[in-house]
């Protein structure tokens, strides 16, 4: 599957004969007018592309490198597979401002991401920001999964970060105390508290589309998700069908720039 390109929320779909194109109503003109100071990507569909050995990858991780190291941008990131620290790490999905997704072939492949040449550095480096959705499992994948281990640094949740958000929209951790209050950086031991509700206890815990259709431009999230139902071996199969892929790089394709979207809202480093 090397090479393999896709388009996520822009794939042609087929009309129904005799039907029209929709045009924007005069709300959701004004809708769009409103958020056209938010960040933009270059395009409005994820494109993607899978990469099942270092030689096919080498480009896209040159790009890669150049982002996160030389330009200083986040990444979106995101995993596939049995995410056990027994388990079988199947896809790693990287996600740039652009909206440009790599998927990187793990399971035919484990060099993509445990070694020197492959995405290794990018993953443990401190100096790159990486925003993952809930990044427990992956967390666990990445560091039992491969000897040694890949110990991810720089890591933004976008979960704990939407939870974080909501606080301060309620006022309860802005600095004046008072409902409406001006949104504010939280003070890492606050960040920490809520960590551990939310992981520990299971509070205030939210799907990835929630935070997208929030945050992301245009609201954009991933369309594939209700039609994917995970089980026992799914990321397993090889070729991945189409679908798969689409979902998997619908999960990274919007989540930079939702992040940059609660930047702007004062969420702060989580």
């Amino acid at each position: 599957q090397d090479g393999v390109r896709g388009f996520g929320r822009g794939m042609p779909q087929e009309r129904a004969p005799g039907a029209l194109e929709r045009t924007p109503g005069a709300q959701e003109r004004a809708r769009l007018r409103a958020t056209s100071s938010r960040p933009q990507p270059s395009s409005a569909t994820s494109d993607f592309k899978v990469l099942c050995s270092l030689a096919a990858a080498a480009p896209a991780i040159a790009e890669i490198r150049h982002c996160v190291f030389d330009e200083r941008e986040p990444i979106a990131l995101d995993l596939e597979g049995d995410l056990n620290f027994n388990g079988k790490l199947s896809l790693v999905q990287v996600g740039l401002r652009s909206g440009k997704v790599f998927i990187f072939d793990a399971l035919k492949c484990p060099e993509l991401v445990s070694s020197d040449q492959g995405l290794r550095p990018i993953l443990e480096s401190d100096q790159v920001i990486k925003v993952l959705h809930d990044c427990r499992c992956d967390s666990v994948a990445l560091e039992f999964q491969f000897q040694p281990g890949v110990r991810m640094a720089g890591v933004r949740d976008s979960q704990v970060a939407f939870a974080l958000l909501a606080r301060l929209k309620n006022g309860s951790n802005a600095e004046n105390g008072s409902n409406g209050g001006p949104a504010v950086h939280v003070l890492p031991e606050d960040a920490a508290g809520l960590l551990q509700e939310i992981f520990t206890h299971n509070k205030d815990r939210v799907g990835l589309n929630k935070v997208l259709e929030a945050f992301a431009v245009d609201g954009a999230s991933n369309s594939r998700k209700l039609e994917v139902r995970h089980r026992p071996g799914l990321w397993d199969q090889r070729p991945l069908p189409a679908n798969l892929l689409d979902y998997a790089a619908q999960d990274v394709a919007f989540l930079v720039g939702a992040w940059d979207a609660m930047l702007a809202q004062g969420v702060g480093s989580v």
